[in-house]
């Protein structure tokens, strides 16, 4: 079955967005694998295919859509899709509402972490980071197809 791609950005709430983060990003690092699925598990993802790496999201919830890379049954890196992926013919329009999303986590994730250790934009990409007293960083980013 193919599913027809949706030309306008949809992502989760910034007040979403905030409870995901803080699940990965405040929790006891290193992580292993079997406490990353716990995580995920317990924001109501799951693993919709073989790979445990491999996971669901708010947006996409019967497609591996998010990952973590591991090494040695250790958690290195989590990449979380926060909203829908705008075919390219949409991107144009998609977008002012991409920044828009970008900018509203952002300011939410600042008042949970302060100002972010740094920010960069260019045309079409912006992406803000931050780094924790746990060790863990935090990277918000986004472009005309997708945060």
């Amino acid at each position: 079955m193919e599913v027809e791609m949706s030309h306008e950005l949809q992502a989760v709430s910034a007040e979403r967005a905030v409870e995901i983060m803080r699940a990965w990003a405040l929790h006891t690092w290193p992580m292993r694998v079997k406490e990353g699925v716990r995580v995920y598990t317990d924001l109501g993802f799951r693993c919709a295919g073989s790979d445990p790496e491999m996971f669901t999201s708010d947006l996409s919830p019967d497609e591996d859509v998010s990952y973590f890379t591991s090494d040695h049954g250790v958690i290195s890196n989590v990449w979380l899709q926060l909203s829908n992926v705008v075919p390219e013919e949409g991107w144009a329009a998609s977008l002012p509402r991409s920044r828009e999303v970008f900018e509203s986590y952002v300011a939410a994730f600042s008042q949970v972490f302060g100002a972010p250790y740094s920010r960069e934009s260019t045309k079409s990409d912006f992406s803000a980071q931050w780094f924790l007293d746990n060790g863990a960083g935090v990277e918000v980013g986004g472009d005309q197809a997708l945060v």
